[in-house]
């Protein structure tokens, strides 16, 4: 009688082990988006522009790897924030209609990828007026002369212009940038003689 207490705990013992199941998770490919620009936007040549992207992903982005394409060229391949962005400067080519494409890649090797179709314009040659010093008219040598002009771009801002002021006889007097209303003036001393400027 003194064995069947200690078989019974010895049951209850054998009885409490089981089996643990594993499970693998699979990996999902992180969220994309180009959130500097959308369908039909429009850009100029020669102008620089901003991309920014932006991703999301439950792994830790510090592995990931995020690429812009205009087209099938590659613009720049560029680091995740730690708030998911990314951000890529990019010279617009010739006009014409591009495909911008931003190609996100996680530490597993799980890939996404985003597009807009962007529109590229001519860029417009920018319109000046001289408004200082005026035609024919009469300055001393040893006076700076007032050169005032105003430059006027169809494609964006003024400030954006540089504007140089040259003289036939003594070559660049100044560069500088207009300001918002596409001011650029100066002043410049001339040597003596007939002047274009």
């Amino acid at each position: 009688m003194r064995f069947v207490p200690a078989l019974l705990a010895l049951w209850a013992v054998g009885c409490s082990c089981s089996d643990a199941g594993l499970s693998a998770i699979k990996n999902e490919a992180p969220e994309a988006s180009i959130i500097s620009h959308e369908d039909g936007d429009e850009v100029v040549e020669g102008y620089t522009v901003e991309l920014v992207g932006s991703v999301i992903d439950d792994r830790d982005l510090v592995d990931a790897s995020a690429s812009f394409y205009a087209g099938s060229d590659e613009i720049c391949t560029a680091a995740i924030d730690n708030k998911g962005l990314v951000d890529c400067d990019w010279v617009a080519p010739g006009a014409s209609d591009v495909r911008v494409r931003f190609d996100v890649t996680d530490s597993d090797g799980a890939t996404v990828s985003e597009h807009v179709d962007i529109v590229i314009l001519v860029n417009k040659a920018p319109s000046v007026a001289i408004s200082l010093p005026q035609a024919a008219g009469n300055y001393f040598s040893n006076i700076a002369v007032p050169l005032e002009g105003v430059g006027i771009d169809p494609d964006g801002g003024a400030t954006a212009l540089s504007a140089t002021w040259t003289s036939s006889v003594d070559g660049e007097l100044a560069t500088l940038s207009p300001d918002s209303s596409g001011n650029a003036n100066t002043t410049a001393p001339l040597s003596q003689g007939a002047h274009t400027v």
